[in-house]
C-alpha cells in the first residue's frame, strides 16, 4: 500500500474517485518501470537520470494520493 491510510479507505476511493485511481495506477506503473530498470540495468547510469525522475514523480503521486485519502478520512 503506497499511503498510510485504512484499506477501506482506499477501496472506498479506488471505487469512487476516478482522479485517485489514475493517480494510484501511475503510482503502481512508475514502481513496476523502477524494478525493471534496476533488476535490467542496474550498474548502467545511463538510467540513473530515468530512475530518479521516476522516484521523484512517485513521491509526488504518493503526495497527492494522501493529500486525498485525508480529506476523504475526515
Amino acid at each position: 500500500m503506497p499511503i498510510s491510510v485504512k484499506p477501506e479507505v482506499i477501496d472506498h476511493l479506488m471505487s469512487s474517485n476516478p482522479q485517485f485511481r489514475k493517480l494510484f495506477t501511475e503510482h503502481a506503473e512508475h514502481k513496476k518501470r523502477i524494478e525493471d530498470l534496476d533488476r535490467k540495468h542496474p550498474f548502467l547510469e545511463e538510467y540513473d537520470q530515468e530512475i530518479k525522475n521516476l522516484k521523484k514523480n512517485r513521491l509526488a503521486l504518493k503526495d497527492r494520493m494522501q493529500r486525498i485519502a485525508d480529506m476523504a478520512s475526515l
